[in-house]
């Protein structure tokens, strides 16, 4: 299984929890987590960047998450 498989989830990303995310990074083995406005979720895998299959972050969504 790739990468980018692994990180498929089958929420939407106004639905989406922090915590969600942190499992995903934990079960990757991820060092980091990225969350920028217009783009999906990202995580650091071994150096690379992926990214989490869940939409784009909307600024409502991306402050939700982080407050």
């Amino acid at each position: 299984m790739s990468d980018q498989d692994k990180t498929k989830t089958q929420i939407g990303v106004g639905e989406i929890q922090i915590q969600q995310l942190f499992k995903v990074m934990c079960d990757n083995d991820a060092s980091d987590l990225h969350l920028t406005v217009g783009t999906s979720p990202a995580i650091r895998i071994s150096g690379s960047i992926t990214r989490v299959k869940v939409g784009t972050l909307t600024k409502e969504c991306t402050k939700r998450l982080v407050y």
